[in-house]
């Protein structure tokens, strides 16, 4: 945080750069405290419906793995040590699909009611010297 906000460097100035965005810190415990509740609560609905197979592991690892590895200028990696962490990619990819899915079923399904009443417009006369 301090490298892309020097000025977060002290207390002062992270209440400061809080402030700006309209937050204190309890604001900010707050919305965090919020956006994990959720994550969690949609990874606890989505995770146990993804299924990832050796074979869509290792199309990964092949396909966008090691030429990742091999434009970085690193060595190749073992399969089998990196195995659980593109299977973790490859579930939280899944997860996302099926979140924006699940999205778009909503906002199609959805319909939203009003029983706000607003007022009429006052009609024009035409005359405009008023």
């Amino acid at each position: 945080m301090v490298g892309q906000h020097p000025e977060a460097a002290t207390d002062s100035g992270w209440h400061s750069l809080l402030g700006s965005y309209g937050m204190t810190q309890a604001k900010l415990q707050a919305k965090l405290t919020e956006e994990l509740r959720a994550m969690h609560q949609i990874d606890v609905r989505l995770r146990p419906t993804v299924q990832v197979d050796a074979a869509a592991i290792e199309a990964y690892y092949k396909n966008t793995f090691l030429p990742q590895m091999h434009k970085a200028g690193a060595p190749d990696v073992p399969l089998a040590q990196v195995s659980a962490r593109i299977r973790e990619i490859l579930i939280q990819e899944k997860i996302n699909e099926l979140l924006n899915s699940w999205m778009q079923t909503l906002r199609k399904e959805s319909k939203i009611h009003s029983n706000v009443t607003l007022p009429h417009p006052v009609e024009s006369t035409g005359d405009s010297s008023r």
